[in-house]
C-alpha cells in the first residue's frame, strides 16, 4: 500500500486548505461557542435516577476538564473533553435518563 501522502496526491478538497494559524483560530472559536452553550445548559439539566446521576457527573467532570486543558493551551484536549461532555448529556437526554428544564435549549440536542 502506498503511503498516505502519495494516495492523496491530486485530490481536490471541497474547501480551501487552512494554515496552522487558521486552524488554531477556528478551533478556539468552536471551543468558545460550545463551551458557552454547555455553560448555559448544564445547570438546566437534571438526572431522573441514579443512572442519570452517573451520566451527569461524567458530563460535568469532562466540562471541568475543558477549563483545565484551556489553561494549559491544550486546545485539542479541550475540544475533545467538551465533545465528550456534550455526548454524555445528549445520550442522557435522548435515553430519558436526564431531563432538560429549559425547552428553548431542546434544539441543541438530538431529542424530541
Amino acid at each position: 500500500m502506498r503511503p498516505p501522502a502519495e494516495r492523496n496526491r491530486g485530490v481536490q478538497l471541497p474547501y480551501p486548505a487552512l494554515n496552522e494559524k487558521e486552524i488554531v483560530e477556528k478551533l478556539r472559536k468552536e471551543i468558545k461557542r460550545f463551551y458557552e452553550k454547555l455553560d448555559l445548559a448544564l445547570p438546566k439539566i437534571y438526572a431522573i435516577d441514579s443512572k442519570g446521576d452517573d451520566l451527569l457527573l461524567m458530563a460535568k467532570a469532562y466540562f471541568k476538564d475543558t477549563s483545565h486543558f484551556l489553561e494549559k493551551e491544550d486546545l485539542v484536549s479541550a475540544f475533545e473533553a467538551l465533545n465528550i461532555s456534550w455526548g454524555y448529556l445528549d445520550a442522557g437526554l435522548r435515553t430519558r435518563l436526564l431531563k432538560l428544564e429549559d425547552e428553548k435549549l431542546k434544539e441543541w440536542f438530538t431529542i424530541d
